[in-house]
């Protein structure tokens, strides 16, 4: 699941911008 995590970081990070 570590994609998922690093993935939900990368959103998180750029501000949830689709």
């Amino acid at each position: 699941v570590k994609m998922k995590l690093e993935e939900l970081v990368e959103v998180v990070s750029g501000g949830g911008g689709e």
